[in-house]
């Protein structure tokens, strides 16, 4: 009985053995065609992502790094990858950004790959257990291109300004600041590659007083009427305050307006230097940007104001030191953005604001200092040391980099 049994189960085994050897060579070959489809899958999107963050708009050189990243994930295909790349840009010019209700322009870039493999197991006359299988892989990806932005950078340039930093003694606080701007030039730069419309960047210096420049002279202004905090702001995008040619020294600084000729603006502000003497009056500046700010013929979509500064206000002999507390409790900093966010960029749509203080090597006291009430806590920046100044200001220009769109 024993032995029947025995018989029997062997003889079963041996008809449902091609049956397990063929199951088991169809999903062997199953599990190489899921292996081989999500590592082609996973290499797409490492090349989409990589053609975001160094596409030189060019085709060969884009297909070139696509097909090396892929062949690295696929390095036993046979026949080589093929690969082709699709970019699709929206922006202002070709109506996609209206069209699509978009809120920034953007690249989308599609990475399409086909890889031929060699099967594990293959029986010629079985079509799924072929010698060769074919896998391909489609990605998206989009990157958000940076809107052009109009900086405007309010520098303190009171005599402090030109004493080191406490963690740097090699590093005068305004040779940081005017090498953190040229940095930020040169990053604009790159931005400008994606679009028609170029960031600009305008300098308003002051300490004691705003200096201005008219036909090659430097005037010194004083922004407050009456030395009256409600007369200051009701008059405050008044441009044509009174000027002097001098003051008992001589400037050496002035105000340059938003431009995205940023090399002959490096060239100017090179030689500016922190005046001996001078006091920091930061509503100087501030008053001065709210007329900048008023009078350009057309703006970028984004709005930047940063006003840097290395100490406390200086009081005259008939404003106290907390004037510019005063100046933002009648309105002062609340009418620059409201009116700005009053106006239009050259396609039509609301301009964005942001208004931010960066304290270079200098903290600022909440109860004293105005900017607080001015542009909020969440806007002031304490940079310690000369790197955070540039940090802080890429911050306030970082865009998306990119997504994928799986």
């Amino acid at each position: 009985m024993y032995n029947r049994q025995k018989g029997a189960a062997a003889v079963l085994f041996m008809c449902m053995l091609p049956a397990m050897i063929g199951f088991f060579a169809f999903t062997s070959q199953v599990v190489q065609h899921l292996q081989s489809d999500a590592k082609l899958m996973e290499a797409t999107e490492v090349a989409t992502l990589a053609l975001i963050a160094t596409s030189t708009g060019k085709n060969k050189p884009d297909d070139r790094l696509a097909e090396a990243i892929v062949d690295r994930y696929i390095p036993n295909n046979i026949d080589g990858i093929e690969i082709k790349i699709q970019s699709v840009k929206c922006d202002y010019d070709n109506g996609c950004m209206s069209q699509n209700k978009e809120i920034s322009p953007y690249n989308d870039y599609t990475v399409t790959a086909k890889s031929k493999h060699n099967s594990w197991i293959s029986f010629g006359n079985i079509e799924t257990l072929k010698p060769e299988f074919t896998v391909s892989s489609s990605t998206i990806a989009r990157k958000y291109l940076p809107k052009p932005v109009d900086i405007y950078f309010i520098v303190d340039m009171s005599e402090s300004m030109g004493r080191p930093f406490m963690s740097d003694r090699s590093r005068k606080k305004i040779d940081v600041v005017k090498s953190t701007i040229k940095a930020i030039t040169q990053d604009l730069e790159k931005f400008n590659k994606h679009s028609n419309d170029k960031s600009r960047v305008a300098f308003i210096g002051y300490n004691h007083y705003n200096v201005q420049n008219v036909n090659g002279v430097n005037y010194f202004t004083d922004q407050v009427v009456n030395d009256n905090a409600y007369d200051t702001v009701r008059e405050m995008f008044d441009d044509n305050k009174k000027l002097f040619t001098d003051h008992g020294s001589n400037s050496n600084f002035h105000d340059i307006d938003l431009t995205d000729d940023y090399e002959q603006f490096n060239k100017e502000i090179s030689p500016f230097i922190a005046k001996a003497y001078g006091s920091t009056r930061s509503w100087q500046g501030v008053i001065r940007a709210a007329q900048v700010t008023d009078s350009q013929s057309e703006y970028n979509a984004e709005q930047i104001i940063i006003v840097m500064s290395d100490g406390s206000d200086s009081s005259t002999d008939k404003l106290p030191n907390t004037f510019l507390k005063s100046l933002v409790k009648r309105g002062l900093c609340e009418n620059i953005v409201s009116n700005l966010e009053g106006k239009v960029d050259r396609h039509g749509n609301k301009l964005n604001v942001i208004f931010s203080v960066i304290g270079i090597d200098f903290y600022l006291d909440e109860t004293k200092n105005g900017f607080f009430d001015c542009v909020g806590k969440n806007n002031i920046y304490q940079a310690k040391q000369g790197d955070d100044v540039y940090k802080y200001i890429i911050n306030l220009l970082s865009e998306e980099t990119g997504r994928l769109k799986l």
